[in-house]
């Protein structure tokens, strides 16, 4: 299911929100758009070394950023851990997702759809849970891949809508079995009351696998 609008429906007049979103996933019809993004070169080495990339990393980075900001970011984050190199990196933002999740196994992956499920972050513990890992897996996985997802007070989720707009994609079913995968850690916290105080549109999700 959608996460719930981050914005009220309607904006009080006098009030003015501006908020940075891919264009499919403006939370409201904007009355002006400023499109960011094919940066220079020069900007998006500049993005890359405030990352922590060498200058010559750096480089490398900015050439095959397709103009994304996100990417320099993002393969400034893979590249100083060995997870990319330079000289591997693909090019722009959507060929450097699908190079992430196709070096991720299904435990990964399953991981991966679950934070972009959650309306909220996750703690590590929560997250492990769920997904029925063991917390160090969960650990090592979010250590590994730290620049698609970030840890604020200790709970994880994506960094940016754009993964999870990615990580949606990869799915048919609208991420129905990750949501089934809350709602069945729900029911087994819950046991026997919680078939009583489920929904009837929702108890469907208890069989998505």
């Amino acid at each position: 299911a959608p996460l719930a609008p981050r914005w009220p429906a309607q904006v009080p007049p006098g009030v003015v929100l501006i908020q940075a979103a891919i264009p499919s996933a403006a939370p409201l019809p904007p009355h002006a758009a400023v499109r960011v993004g094919n940066e220079t070169e020069q900007s998006l080495a500049a993005i890359a070394r405030a990352w922590g990339s060498r200058p010559e990393q750096a480089e490398a980075i900015a050439a095959k950023a397709g103009g994304s900001p996100l990417f320099a970011r993002l393969a400034a984050g893979l590249c100083p851990q060995g997870t990319l190199t330079p000289a591997k990196l693909p090019t722009g933002l959507a060929a450097l997702h699908r190079h992430w999740w196709e070096r991720m196994d299904a435990a990964g992956r399953q991981l991966a759809l679950l934070l972009a499920a959650s309306a909220t972050p996750l703690a590590p513990e929560l997250l492990a849970e769920i997904a029925g890992a063991p917390l160090r897996m969960v650990e090592r996985w979010l250590q590994r891949w730290e620049p698609f997802f970030e840890l604020i007070d200790e709970q994880a989720q994506c960094y940016h809508p754009a993964t999870r707009a990615f990580v949606r994609a990869q799915r048919d079913d609208d991420l129905a079995e990750a949501h089934g995968a809350f709602v069945r850690f729900v029911q087994a916290q819950a046991g026997d009351q919680f078939a009583v105080a489920l929904e009837p549109a929702h108890r469907p999700l208890l069989g998505a696998r």
